[in-house]
C-alpha cells in the first residue's frame, strides 16, 4: 500500500472514493432513523 508515493492520482482518488462512500453510509444511516 505504501508504494504509492503521497499525493499521486492512485491515492487520492481512492480518498475522494472513500469519501463518497462514507457520505453514502451517512445518508443511509439518517434514512433508516
Amino acid at each position: 500500500m505504501d508504494k504509492w508515493p503521497k499525493g499521486t492520482f492512485v491515492e487520492n482518488s481512492k480518498r475522494f472514493t472513500d469519501k463518497k462512500l462514507m457520505m453514502k453510509i451517512i445518508e443511509k444511516n439518517l434514512d433508516d432513523t
